[in-house]
């Protein structure tokens, strides 16, 4: 597998070390044992470049407002023109924030994981047809919406937590 991600055999410097960037599984084990021994940990490994497809991961966990989101209640008319409601607006915009906060430059596609934990059925929203989620996200992350590939899990009933959302955002 990471044989064929990587076509030809480069060879790079990096601090010292000498990285073969086609290594068979075996060679790369070895390598990563040898290594460790050494007191390099396998998390640094990967800083030094031996995997060059570094995927970035976020993971941000959001109350949730309401129905305020929903894709029936987060839009206003005034007349004939549209606009998205004040609650709904300061939702996205915290979400915005903590995505950015990450500081992360997204290549795209996206992998989008959403699960939610509510206090009853009646506020259990829909998880994948929340489109104002996905809309903050392609702000956040300059990717547009139809390159995420989303997953969600069945919502869970606890009536201990506050009602939230976990959202785990990952390039693929």
């Amino acid at each position: 597998m990471y044989r064929d991600a990587v076509a030809g055999n480069k060879e790079r410097k990096i601090s010292s070390i000498e990285v073969k960037m086609n290594w068979s599984k075996e060679e790369l084990a070895g390598r990563l044992k040898e290594n460790t021994s050494l007191g390099i940990e396998k998390s640094s490994m990967t800083a030094l470049n031996v995997n060059p497809t570094i995927k970035h991961r976020a993971v941000i966990i959001i109350q949730y407002p309401g129905a305020i989101i929903s894709e029936n209640h987060y839009l206003g008319r005034n007349g004939v023109h549209t606009y998205v409601k004040s609650e709904a607006r300061d939702w996205q915009n915290e979400l915005i924030y903590r995505i950015n906060a990450y500081r992360i430059d997204w290549k795209g596609p996206l992998k989008v994981h959403v699960s939610g934990v509510f206090k009853n059925n009646r506020e259990v929203c829909d998880l994948h047809n929340l489109k104002i989620l996905f809309d903050s996200i392609q702000i956040a992350t300059g990717v547009n919406d139809r390159y995420f590939q989303t997953e969600t899990e069945i919502p869970v009933i606890d009536k201990t937590q506050k009602p939230h959302f976990k959202i785990e955002i990952q390039e693929i």
